[in-house]
């Protein structure tokens, strides 16, 4: 989705003088930033979920001993 998005914000981000083609390239940056935001958290979700994962089973293994 990322490339995609990226590649209608490359066709569509030359300079123009229409209204609608000018909207259409902010529409396009909008959708690419908001692409690399979500792929972001996404990231950092699983590294979350990670230290997470490693705390329970350490916590686990504390609660055995």
């Amino acid at each position: 989705m990322r490339d995609e998005a990226a590649k209608l914000a490359a066709t569509v981000s030359c300079p123009a003088t229409d209204n609608t083609t000018i909207a259409r390239g902010w529409a396009a940056t909008r959708t690419v930033a908001l692409s690399d935001l979500l792929a972001r958290a996404d990231a950092r979700a699983g590294e979350l979920a990670q230290v997470y994962d490693r705390a329970k089973t350490a916590g686990l293994q504390c609660e055995q001993e």
